[in-house]
């Protein structure tokens, strides 16, 4: 079947990383707000600046680094990206949810 899902698609190479990574900056910053015992904003803002933090230090480490193929530099940049995206699309919702919190 053309254009089906197989391992070596677009799909499993561009795709799938991306929305996986978007998923799980957004699952991170959530859960640092629930889990948080108050200040709940406050909490998944801080850890979204960590996340922050780590995406360009590993798109640093891949963009520097010799070992890194152009294509994995590439994917770990659009990735680290996706991550804090989600994690700022999920600061938003913390914000709507908890409005009411100083």
């Amino acid at each position: 079947m053309t254009g089906g899902y197989s391992e070596d698609g677009w799909i499993f190479l561009y795709f799938m990383p991306l929305v996986t990574a978007g998923f799980v900056g957004w699952a991170y910053s959530w859960s640092a707000a629930m889990i948080a015992p108050s200040a709940r904003l406050k909490a998944s803002f801080t850890m979204t600046v960590f996340l922050f933090l780590f995406a360009v230090f590993a798109s640093v480490v891949a963009i520097v680094g010799p070992e890194y193929s152009r294509f994995e530099v590439v994917s770990v940049v659009l990735m680290s990206i996706a991550a804090v995206m989600g994690s700022i699309v999920a600061l938003i919702g913390i914000k709507k949810a908890h409005s009411n919190e100083p």
